[in-house]
């Protein structure tokens, strides 16, 4: 074939890459690390997070039992008692490991809150709740979901919910059944001391009653009784001080003593260490499981 007729024939070559152009292959070693170093930094932390979680649990939850028996008061007895624990976002999602206790006197918790790097030196911070028995109080269990329990106790109007483990649900329960009993014992002891009180309050006042002697003038009587003429007037519906002998005349008026509800009829509320004493005449039942 002649120059010409390959020259025509021939491809044209493609123009040169100026060197601004060309880009130089990405390995695959720096897109790796790109992408897994934001991956690696949030496994550590998750990984630092769950070791600490782990470290802190059984030193939280035995300072929190022993801080819990220190808030006791002098002759208060726990009943029922269980561990509990709570995730918050604002401590990086560590656990506040607690106790929660319903005692004789009332519904304790005490919480032993997260530290990232607690000394054995330097004392912990607790979050400590006292809910006491009265008409103020309630508690009832709750779904907590994924196989745990919780549990809300309220007072007034604030509310608290503590989540407990699964495997505290059976001691949760006798805690709520307990503290339940006992505030509806103490709500029937108030009813039946108020009941008392309103009987005695109907009663008629107790009146007392003196016969003129020969002698005797309205205004001496009055002296002797420390009353007045005119109170006395009043009491007898006399239009004077005019009176008979032998005649008898209402000297003094007064209510009937409110005396203290006895035991046999309403129940003890308190004994001298101030532990509740559950009144025996009325069955309470526990709310549902």
């Amino acid at each position: 074939m002649p120059a010409e007729v390959r020259a025509m024939t021939a491809p044209p070559h493609p123009p040169p890459r100026s060197a601004s152009s060309a880009r130089a292959p990405r390995r695959p070693g720096r897109a790796l690390l790109t992408w897994g170093a934001p991956l690696l930094a949030v496994g550590l932390v998750v990984l630092t997070v769950l070791a600490a979680n782990v470290r802190d649990r059984a030193s939280a939850l035995r300072l929190a039992a022993a801080e819990l028996r220190a808030r006791l008061d002098p002759g208060e007895r726990v009943q029922h008692q269980t561990r509990t624990v709570e995730r918050h976002w604002y401590d990086l999602y560590r656990a506040t490991y607690g106790a929660l206790a319903a005692t004789d006197r009332r519904v304790l918790y005490v919480g032993v809150l997260p530290e990232l790097y607690p000394s054995a030196d330097a004392p912990r911070a607790y979050d400590v709740r006292s809910y006491p028995y009265d008409t103020l109080f309630s508690i009832a269990m709750a779904d907590a979901g994924r196989g745990s329990a919780a549990v809300v106790v309220r007072h007034g109007r604030s509310a608290r919910r503590y989540r407990v483990p699964a495997s505290q649900r059976a001691d949760l329960a006798a805690l709520v059944r307990e503290a339940f009993r006992r505030d509806n014992a103490l709500r029937e002891a108030l009813r039946r001391e108020k009941q008392w009180r309103d009987s005695l309050a109907a009663l008629p006042p107790i009146r007392e009653y003196y016969r003129v002697q020969p002698g005797d003038a309205l205004e001496a009587i009055a002296r002797r009784f420390a009353t007045t003429t005119e109170r006395l007037r009043a009491l007898n519906h006399l239009e004077s001080d005019r009176i008979r002998v032998g005649e008898q005349l209402l000297v003094r008026e007064t209510p009937h003593p409110v005396t203290p509800c006895p035991p046999e009829v309403c129940g003890t509320i308190t004994s001298s260490e101030g532990a509740l004493q559950l009144p025996a005449a009325r069955t309470l039942n526990p709310p549902p499981r």
